[in-house]
């Protein structure tokens, strides 16, 4: 018994410490709370004091508000009045300008029909009566029809056809030099046409000729030619291109297929490049409507053609690329970067 009531005493002990302890924090919160009371109607006054501030400048907000609004219908007031007058102004303006301009008509007409100026015409009117206006204005018309039935007098008549009489005689003497001049002129001109159908009928022959051989090498056999339509005027006449692949019949052109067109078309072109061969030639992707067969044929004949005629070929086939000398492009190996590449096929080195 002894031993629990130590213990007792010892938890007693303990509890009046804690009671202590909750005492004073209880005393301290009490302390607290009156101190947030405090600042609770403090707090409370602040916020009324700013909610009157508050409405009052919502209220000078809305007088504000109201008072733009009637400057606003002021303005868009004054802004239609100065519409208004704006459109006034430039309506007498343009009225003045119609009067200025009615004003000169009548001086004009004052002096075109009387030879009168405003002034004159004014002095005039002080001096004659205005009674007397009427039979002016009669007396005016008679004698503009008495000088209407004149007719029309040409004061220099004299002098105009003496000119005219010395430019007829300058012309006579110069005719006979303009009929001889116009008669050599027309000889030249026959014998130019002579000589321009002669070259051309020899020229177009050989073309045709070479036409045939370079179809022939192309296609690997058939016979083509050129033929005029009009042998009578054959420098006007229209040319008609004759085919004949192997395995067809002789036919025009049109008649081909878009790949027989093409590689005719090259034929005719490399048979008037073998008439007059070119130190140089571009072509821009000739044979780009040919099949992989035709485009050797094309490689093998430009390679043959090259020995008198450097050309310079922009494509995209494989059989002409194989057939060229030297070839560029352009390629990009890293992003971005262009990069100009050449292959000389006949060195096996790489620029």
């Amino acid at each position: 018994l002894e031993a629990e009531i130590k213990q007792l005493k010892t938890e007693q002990k303990h509890i009046d410490e804690e009671k202590e302890a909750f005492l004073a924090e209880k005393t301290k919160k009490e302390k607290e709370m009156v101190l947030w009371k405090e600042n609770i109607v403090s707090y409370q006054k602040q916020q009324q004091q700013q909610q009157s501030s508050f409405e009052e400048l919502t209220a000078k907000r809305e007088e504000k508000k109201a008072e733009m609004a009637l400057l606003e219908q002021q303005q868009k007031q004054t802004m239609e009045v100065i519409a208004r007058l704006d459109n006034e102004i430039f309506r007498i303006e343009t009225k003045m300008e119609k009067i200025a301009e009615q004003k000169q008509r009548l001086f004009d007409e004052i002096w075109e029909e009387y030879e009168m100026t405003y002034q004159m015409a004014k002095e005039q009117n002080k001096i004659q009566p205005q009674a007397a206006y009427s039979k002016l204005k009669t007396d005016i018309k008679e004698w503009k029809n008495e000088i209407k039935e004149l007719g029309a007098v040409h004061v220099g008549a004299i002098e105009a056809y003496e000119e005219v009489k010395q430019r007829y005689g300058f012309l006579t003497e110069q005719r006979s030099d303009i009929l001889q001049a116009e008669e050599k002129l027309q000889i030249l001109i026959g014998e130019l046409s002579q000589m321009m159908e002669e070259r051309f009928r020899e020229q177009f022959q050989v073309i045709s000729n070479n036409f045939g051989e370079v179809f022939r090498e192309m296609f690997g056999g058939g016979k083509a030619y050129l033929k005029l339509n009009d042998e009578t005027n054959v420098l006007e006449s229209s040319i008609e291109i004759i085919a004949q692949p192997p395995g067809k019949s002789l036919q025009n052109m049109l008649l081909l297929s878009g790949g027989e067109r093409a590689l005719t078309a090259i034929a005719i072109l490399f048979s008037i490049l073998k008439m007059k061969p070119s130190p140089f030639c571009i072509l821009d992707e000739i044979e780009a409507a040919l099949d992989d067969a035709n485009v050797k044929r094309f490689a093998d004949y430009l390679k043959k053609f090259s020995e008198d005629t450097q050309f310079i070929v922009i494509t995209h086939r494989k059989g002409t690329m194989e057939a060229a000398d030297v070839m560029y492009g352009v390629t990009m190996q890293e992003k971005g970067i262009s990069k100009l590449i050449s292959v000389n096929f006949e060195e096996k080195v790489y620029a």
